[in-house]
């Protein structure tokens, strides 16, 4: 091996060994704490936005069957409140009938 292509290939591993280190500390960037979670917390915006918009597209195009749902939910998520409400109410009717 000449002089020559001794410093080339020296040149050469320079080069390499800069993009690598251009590399690592761009990985590192990317993958700092702070970075991630701005990145998870855009992405999970990007992803709202979009169920938001098809939340209003659908209740657009069938607001019967929208509001049927949403009271549905509601009915399964505040059934045992209810119950109790009517219950109370019940009872307190009946308690005021007896005297």
């Amino acid at each position: 091996m000449s002089e020559q292509d001794l410093a080339a290939a020296k040149r050469d591993a320079e080069a390499a060994r800069a993009r690598l280190l251009g590399t690592a500390y761009e990985l590192q960037g990317r993958l700092a704490p702070r970075n991630l979670a701005e990145n998870a917390i855009e992405a999970l915006r990007d992803k709202s936005q979009a169920a938001a918009e098809g939340a209003a597209n659908v209740v657009r195009r069938r607001p019967l069957a929208a509001t049927a749902a949403v009271a549905g939910l509601l009915a399964l998520v505040a059934f045992k409140p209810i119950a109790m409400l009517v219950g109370r109410l019940r009872n307190k009717g009946t308690n005021g009938e007896n005297t």
